[in-house]
Order: C-alpha cells, then structure tokens, then sequence
C-alpha cells in the first residue's frame, strides 16, 4: 500500500507558485518545493510526473488567471488592454509562462473576451482573431519592455498603450 501523501497537490501548487514570483521559472525545483512543503522530494512525484508537468499546470493556471482578469475588465479595448498590462505587472512570475509551451489550446478561453469585443466591433470572426492575435503581440511587447525599463526616457507609457491599440483597431477609436 502506498504511503499516504503529506503534502497536497493543492500546497505544492501554491509554493512552486511561490517560487516563480520569488526566484522565477529556474527557481521552482522539486527539491525547493520539498524543502518549504517539509516533505522529501521523491514524495512530489506521488503528484507530478516530472517538473514540466507541474510547470504545464502552473502555466495552465496562469492562463486561468489571465482570462478571469480579462473577463471582469471592462468590455472595452482599452479595459482589455489595461487588464492585460496589470497581470503582466502584478503576477510576473505567472506571466512569464504564458507564452512558454505555445500549446494553442492554453489561451483559447483567456482571450475570449477580447475576441468577442473584437468581433462585436468588426463584425468579421476572422479578422477579430487576427487583431486579438496582432494585439496579444503588441502587448507582450510592452509588458517585456516595461519590466527591462525600455521606457525610462520619458514619455506616457498609457499614451504608447492607446496610440497602438488605435492603429490596431481603429474603428474602435481608442475608447472601445
């Protein structure tokens, strides 16, 4: 009979969670898991195969995250955006897996809300996914740009943020 497990994966979640905001993606090691959830390492395999597959989930639950935030944005282009950009920024760790594994299911519902927006302003289902897409690129620029200090020379990063989404999406006008 196996030995019953002293760590959930629940609280091993949470402190590889803990891990990535602290020392990112390199930090999270089952053995730095082990050592903060007081158990051994070889016991964190009773719940992940491997560490790609606890890095998989956490990307997973990042993307989640992401998608909540967006959903309870307001419906605009702007709030989009801004949602986008403050999960960025307040969940570095989190946001640095979101581009990671490029599984094209993981983002399929985190950018929902974008590209229902978008295609309520186009009208066109195709060419909403292509500005959600030129969009998402967009603002992972930015996000990395902000976090390097690429806008320490001045200048109103919000202004950069509303002059590329209206050259994006014009017919929303930067309000929408």
């Amino acid at each position: 009979m196996p030995a019953v497990a002293k760590t959930s994966r629940q609280d091993i979640l949470r402190t590889a969670e803990d891990l990535l905001g602290q020392r990112g993606e390199e930090g999270v090691t089952f053995l730095q898991i082990a050592k903060r959830c007081g158990v051994k390492g070889p016991s964190l395999y009773k719940h992940f195969p491997d560490r790609e597959a606890l890095i998989h989930e956490l990307e997973v639950r990042a993307f989640a995250q992401l998608g909540n935030q967006l959903s309870a944005a307001p419906q605009s282009v702007i709030g989009l955006a801004s949602a986008f950009l403050s999960f960025a920024s307040l969940n570095p760790g989190p946001y640095s897996l979101l581009f990671k594994s490029g599984d094209p299911s993981l983002p399929t519902e985190a950018i929902r809300p974008v590209l229902v927006l978008l295609e309520n302003i186009l009208g066109n289902r195709e060419e909403a996914l292509t500005r959600a897409r030129v969009i998402a690129s967009f603002l992972h620029g930015y996000a990395l740009m902000e976090r390097s200090g690429a806008f320490r020379l001045g200048g109103d990063p919000a202004a950069c943020v509303a002059v590329g989404l209206k050259l994006i999406v014009p017919e929303a006008s930067g309000t929408n």
